[in-house]
């Protein structure tokens, strides 16, 4: 006899066949997982010494790595024997530069008289007074360089007697000659003004003079005794920022001569408290390392970004002039057969080198407070702009120097003369 169990048996539980194929699935992915996991730890801790997972780690021999220098133009020449030179003048942005510096701002300012002693009108001190820019006019004075003109003439009222001339008369008459003898040109503008006191009318008149887009002010101006034309220009692409120059020099206009008086025989310049540099007026800069000066213009101003070798670094960027010394002492070519003619040789051609499109147009000896030197010039072009250097080599008592002036090509007839001044101007301290 069978006897009953004394518990009840549990019913067996069955799995479902889609479930059992999940769960072998599943254990191949785990194996996989930690097949991969065993290989990336081996190949972390097997990996380069510089690098983690991409990020670079800090060397031990150079705990501060810094990234590439990017590469940027010299903007001067190095002149070093032993390094490379490079060579390239400091140029602008804006090839031609404000004149607010020279004529406001410092006030800086000189005053140019009539030859009749009639009138007189301040300009900027680097003006020039000229001779060839009118046969009438009783004032003519310029800066070339920044394509600023202006002459004055002079006409006495007792001219027109018998004629009914006033000043809008006087101007319409002297507006129409203009146009009708210049051409291509037509008012673009006409105001009046009042300046120093005198009544005048201005026009602004635009056109082209022989090929050339050029702007003129024409101002009509009355005193007691005299109507004056004070006609100033620029070109065309030069107007928005020689216009401001150009109008504070008609503004100064000033008439000399009231009824009753004397003409002025000599001119009266106002009063400034800085000499002026056409007097000869200098000042004097020396080295960083003391062994060497130039005289320059008082204009000039000290640099310290035009060479990072040059002891002595100095330029006028208004006008596009600049100048370095360098200084190699003697005692670094003991054992060489080293003189002047062979040093200079050495600095002209490691320039050539690296600039490029440099070749040599002139070489002459020359003798600067008693040193002897070779200067050569060059001509060619830097970074799309002609350039003119001139290389100098100076044999001091213990040193050698280097001096490199350059300007831009088409100021090179203005800037020579100057720049070659203040290069005979060096000597040893």
């Amino acid at each position: 006899m069978t006897l009953p169990p004394t518990q009840p048996t549990q019913p067996r539980r069955s799995f479902p066949g889609w479930l059992i194929i999940v769960l072998i699935v599943g254990g191949l992915l785990g194996v996989s997982a930690c097949a991969i996991i065993g290989v990336g730890a081996y190949f972390f801790v097997n990996s380069s010494e510089d690098t983690i997972a991409g990020i670079p780690t800090i060397d031990a021999e150079d705990p501060f790595p810094t990234a590439e220098p990017v590469a940027e133009a010299d903007p001067t020449p190095d002149a070093s024997v032993e390094e490379d030179l490079t060579s390239e003048p400091i140029i602008e942005e804006d090839p031609i530069p404000t004149e607010e510096n020279v004529s406001t701002e410092n006030g800086d300012t000189k005053t140019v008289v009539a030859t009749d002693g009639q009138s007189q009108i301040n300009v900027p001190r680097v003006w020039q007074e000229r001779a060839d820019l009118n046969d009438e006019a009783e004032i003519q004075a310029a800066n070339p360089l920044r394509e600023q003109y202006v002459i004055v003439l002079t006409e006495s009222k007792a001219d027109f007697e018998g004629f009914d001339v006033d000043l809008p008369a006087y101007a319409e008459i002297i507006r129409d000659n203009f146009v009708d003898s210049v051409g291509e040109i037509s008012v673009t503008n006409e105001q009046t003004l009042s300046i120093n006191g005198n009544d005048a009318i201005q026009y602004e008149l635009r056109g082209t003079v022989d090929d050339l887009d050029v702007v003129y002010w024409m101002t009509g101006i009355e005193s007691d005794e005299n109507y004056y034309q004070v006609l100033s220009w620029t070109l065309t692409e030069y107007a928005a920022r020689n216009e401001p120059v150009l109008q504070d020099v008609v503004q100064s206009f000033q008439p000399l001569q009231t009824e009753g008086s004397a003409p002025v025989e000599e001119s009266t310049p106002v009063e400034d408290s800085d000499p002026v540099e056409e007097n000869g007026d200098t000042k004097t800069i020396v080295s960083t390392d003391g062994q060497s000066q130039v005289d320059v213009p008082l204009l000039w101003e000290e640099q310290t970004d035009l060479n990072d070798e040059a002891e002595l670094q100095v330029a006028s960027p208004l006008f596009e002039q600049y100048m370095i010394v360098l200084t190699e002492s003697k005692s670094d070519f003991e054992g060489f057969d080293i003189n002047l003619q062979s040093y200079a040789e050495i600095v002209r051609d490691n320039f050539l080198d690296s600039v490029g499109e440099v070749s040599v147009t002139d070489e002459q000896t020359l003798s600067i407070n008693g040193n002897d030197a070779i200067q050569y010039e060059l001509r060619g072009v830097v970074d799309d702009l002609d350039v003119v250097y001139w290389m100098t080599c100076v044999e001091g008592n213990d040193n050698y120097y280097q001096i490199l002036s350059w300007t831009l090509l088409e100021y090179v007839d203005i800037s020579q003369p100057e720049l070659q001044q203040v290069v005979e101007s060096f000597q040893e301290t």
